[in-house]
């Protein structure tokens, strides 16, 4: 009887075993299942984070560009600027030049006892032709 018991013992503990087996294989499953669901979760978020970094990506490129026109635009205008300067310092020379006549022109026209300019008290007869003042004016 002994010998029966065991054997009665033992497929109970062979049941159990099997049960706590096939237990254990469903949790393990539905571990699986569970990690498996969160991997496809991650990729999914993965996925839309490098999409959205590529989207920012290409917004920078852009802006590079856009900054790349502007630099080639503020060259252009400091160029005109640097014309423009130019101009004015040749117009700066040309009213140099005939501020320096006119003072030669007055001199000529003043009175020669230092009278105002322009008002003499009896006409002078030392005033300078018009063809003295006009070589004056073109050199």
């Amino acid at each position: 009887m002994a010998n029966g018991n065991l054997e009665v013992r033992v497929e109970r503990v062979e049941v159990k075993l099997d049960a706590l087996s096939s237990s254990v294989d469903r949790r393990f499953d539905q571990v699986d299942a569970a990690l498996m669901e969160q991997r496809q979760y991650t990729e999914v978020a993965y996925d839309r984070l490098d999409a959205r970094f590529q989207q920012v990506d290409a917004r920078f490129e852009q802006m590079d560009v856009r900054f790349q026109q502007m630099d080639a635009r503020f060259e252009q205008i400091d160029g005109h600027f640097e014309q423009v300067d130019t101009r004015l310092d040749r117009v700066e020379g040309h009213l140099g030049r005939l501020d320096r006549k006119v003072d030669r022109i007055l001199d000529l026209l003043s009175p020669p006892f230092g009278g105002v300019t322009g008002f003499a008290l009896r006409p002078s007869r030392s005033r300078p032709s018009l063809a003295l003042i006009a070589q004056l004016i073109v050199n």
